[in-house]
């Protein structure tokens, strides 16, 4: 594979592509009400059918203006992604991509799960099936966009792409990991051996590698849900006791544990052979400064995003449908130190992660301690396809340098490069749809009688532009949070004396990362689109006191007065109006 080569004649770069959360609802109609998850449901007699059409009513219930019409989602609505936006989103990243948009040097594009619809319609429970077969669409779709013999697609779990959601016990000849991997192997190549390793270690446990970039990177696809709260399938890990490499006490038939173990040798491998590793998943470790790993689980990946960030040069997860960074730090060194207490051999094991992990949120910049936390690493979480709020993907940009072997210190001259290569994650960019907008384009051109204009994702921040990184490196991220901390006068550094230059670029930095968050969230004026895209008239009140009373009466038209003998009835699923 031939590196294309910018700026100069000893410099490579790539880009590649974070999808995550695509959510595809086939069942998805863009006129159905939002109380019923944009679904119409297929009984056209009895309590479904009365239902469906209060809800229904109630819906559309607008003297004022029209409800407009959801072709690409609503935004806040708990519906998921209709075909059409799937489908539009997979054109306009081809399209980017033939035109430049994005660099036409495109390598990999890391796909981070959760794929089928949520089952949120209690009324419409989703199906197994649902699972495989919205799985099997996206992979199609991945096959029609790009040269995928060409262009890696990587994927990875996510919790709703099981089923039951969120539940994997990695057993022996499980059907679930047996049903994804022969989903998504048209996506690996043929007669390949990393091929056959990827499937042996998915098949037991739901995680690969694959190399990338001419072998100088190696991604590792994780299985988060071996960590993760809410699979109660699997027990926590092993407990968090560091001793040397050699002597770790780790039960290879526990998924999270035996996870954990393959990571750590793939992060030596890496040290030993001088490659680069990036880590995916579905579920990160925190979420909105929340924990979602299981707590040893948890203190042992956050130690080895630590202890090995030498060689991850970066992370990348969904789950959340947020873009937000979150910081590795260290207390006990330097940024670009490496504590190695993998060789370690004390007396008695060490219980105290020198590691910490910490959310990025606008409101939690000015409480990092940046004098003593060195930052070490970063986890990125990104925006979703599925409209939770404004759908999103990331482009990330990668620099490839040759560097000077007699420079270079590896523990090991075995590196199977003829050069030594500086692998660097140099830029990122969100690149986002402003749905409200594309849904009143839409539903202008179909009122016409014209063709839907193609969906258009644009710039929504850049890691350059907008924060003013001069890379993704510990250090530059160290930079970006001191200078969005002089923005407050108390956290100035220069003897205590206020700059007012430093205040106002500190300033601009964090107002910018907030709208950069906000953006991705999608925040509009609500008195323009209300949460569920109409506002609702001053009748409104008439409407639902009307509909009260239709209830009422259809509760006691259609069942008998309650008594003592049918007690049990008041512990019946009854029909909600969400």
């Amino acid at each position: 594979m031939s590196h294309p080569r910018t700026r100069s004649s000893e410099e490579w770069s790539h880009t590649f592509i974070q999808i995550t959360d695509i959510h595809l609802d086939p069942l998805f109609r863009s006129d159905a009400p939002v109380q019923r998850k944009c679904h119409y449901h297929s009984s056209t007699s009895g309590t479904n059918s009365f239902w469906n059409w209060l809800a229904a009513w109630i819906d559309a219930a607008s003297l004022r203006k029209p409800k407009p019409v959801r072709v690409y989602g609503q935004a806040r609505s708990g519906c998921d992604s209709p075909p059409e936006l799937v489908d539009a989103t997979f054109e306009a990243m081809k399209r980017d991509f033939s035109q430049g948009a994005i660099s036409p040097s495109l390598a990999f594009v890391l796909w981070t799960g959760d794929n089928s619809r949520h089952d949120r319609d209690e009324e419409l429970r989703k199906q197994r099936i649902e699972v495989y077969e919205h799985n099997a669409a996206v992979v199609t779709r991945f096959i029609n966009t790009f040269d995928t013999a060409k262009i890696p697609v990587i994927p990875s779990i996510g919790n709703w792409d099981l089923y039951p959601v969120s539940l994997l016990a990695c057993s022996p000849n499980d059907t679930s990991l047996i049903s994804l991997w022969s989903i998504w192997e048209p996506l690996f190549p043929l007669n390949d051996p990393n091929t056959s390793i990827a499937k042996e270690t998915f098949l037991r446990f739901g995680f690969f590698a694959r190399n990338v970039l001419s072998d100088t990177t190696q991604v590792l696809s994780l299985n988060t849900l071996s960590f993760f709260n809410e699979n109660s399938l699997v027990s926590d890990c092993s407990p968090f006791k560091l001793r040397a490499f050699a002597k770790r006490e780790w039960d290879l038939e526990h998924p999270g544990d035996a996870q954990l173990a393959w990571m750590e040798e793939r992060f030596l491998d890496a040290r030993e052979m001088a490659r680069k590793v990036i880590l995916q998943g579905h579920v990160s470790p925190v979420g909105n400064s929340v924990q979602l790993y299981k707590d040893a689980c948890y203190e042992w990946f956050v130690y080895f995003c630590g202890e090995y960030s030498d060689v991850i040069i970066g992370q990348y997860y969904g789950h959340i449908n947020r873009d937000l960074v979150h910081i590795v730090s260290t207390r006990y060194a330097r940024a670009g130190a490496i504590n190695d207490t993998t060789s370690a051999d004390t007396a008695s094991p060490i219980i105290v992660n020198p590691y910490r992990l910490t959310t990025m949120g606008p409101n939690t910049i000015k409480s990092f301690d940046i004098i003593n936390w060195a930052v070490v690493g970063t986890i990125h979480t990104s925006s979703s396809i599925v409209p939770a709020f404004n759908p999103g993907y990331r482009v990330g940009t990668i620099s490839i340098t040759p560097i000077d072997a007699s420079e270079h210190q590896t523990r090991t001259s075995n590196s199977s490069h003829p050069l030594f290569l500086n692998v660097a994650i140099m830029e990122h960019e969100t690149r986002y749809l402003d749905i409200a907008a594309a849904n009143k384009e839409a539903s202008m051109a179909q009122s016409k009688g014209k063709p839907t204009p193609p969906l258009i994702y644009t710039s929504s921040c850049n890691s350059k532009r907008d924060h003013g990184l001069p890379n993704l490196s510990p250090e530059s991220f160290s930079q970006w949070i001191e200078k969005m901390q002089d923005s407050f006068p108390e956290l100035q550094r220069n003897n205590d004396t206020h700059d007012l230059g430093r205040a106002n670029e500190g300033a601009r930095l964090l107002r910018r990362y907030t709208q950069c968050v906000e953006t991705s969230l999608g925040v509009w004026d609500a008195r323009d689109r209300g949460d569920n895209g109409y506002s609702w008239p001053s009748t409104s009140l008439s409407l639902i006191f009307l509909a009260a009373c239709i209830v009422i009466l259809y509760r006691f038209k259609s069942k008998p007065v309650w008594s003592k003998r049918d007690i049990s009835s008041e512990n019946e699923a009854q029909p909600l109006l969400q």
